[in-house]
């Protein structure tokens, strides 16, 4: 019989967004990156994302977003964050925001 470690259930199909968190939150701790992650708002060092009335605001332009996609558009971010150790660049960000809304800004 088989037993699944529950640290591993993250990475086969149920949700990693908490996993995705304590990482984002341990490299921000790590390379001394303010990190701020509220409802509606995303701060990683010097980027700054507010979601406001269906548009997410961002240094390169505004795109309109449902929460679903707000949502990935802060996961994408933080993705990024957690594997290269910096924010998303202008061009980087344009396309993670078009990866996740289908909009450029």
């Amino acid at each position: 019989m088989a037993v699944i470690d529950p640290a591993d259930k993250a990475r086969f199909g149920e949700s990693s967004v908490g996993l995705l968190l304590r990482n984002a939150e341990a490299k921000a701790k790590e390379s001394g990156v303010a990190l701020e992650v509220g409802e509606t708002v995303l701060v990683v060092g010097g980027l700054r994302l507010e979601y406001v009335g269906g548009v997410v605001r961002t240094p390169v332009g505004d795109v309109e977003a449902s929460p679903e996609e707000w949502e990935l558009v802060r996961l994408n971010v933080l993705a990024h964050f957690v594997n290269n150790g910096a924010p998303p660049g202008e061009w980087e960000l344009r396309q993670l925001l078009f990866a996740a809304t289908g909009r450029e800004p």
